[in-house]
């Protein structure tokens, strides 16, 4: 009889071992799901400082050469080109046919 509990007692320490194993593992996906969701939100805090409906625009340059121009020209955005964009989104909020109302069939 003794026997069999001694025969029994590495399954049961196999079982605990992988009882342990499967908490950590669940412990671990809580802690990195609730890591991500902390980081979403303070991205989305972060962002929210710079203030909502803005557009933010960089230089850059050409990537591919037009009309005999080459690849690699300088693209500097100026106060008349913001303006510009001002004034066409501005337009695309406010036309009916960007919201749907006064469409005909």
């Amino acid at each position: 009889m003794g026997d069999v509990h001694q025969v029994g007692a590495p399954a049961a320490q196999a079982r605990a071992v992988d009882g342990r194993r499967d908490r950590l593992g669940t412990v671990s996906l809580l802690l990195l799901l609730s890591f991500g969701e902390g980081l979403k939100r303070q991205l989305k805090k972060g962002s929210a400082g710079m203030g909502s409906g803005i557009a933010v625009i960089f230089p850059g340059e050409t990537t591919k050469p037009w009309q005999g121009m080459a690849s690699g020209r300088p693209i500097r955005p100026t106060f008349e080109d913001v303006a510009l964009l001002r004034d066409r989104v501005l337009y695309w909020i406010r036309s009916p046919a960007s919201s749907g109302a006064g469409e005909s069939a």
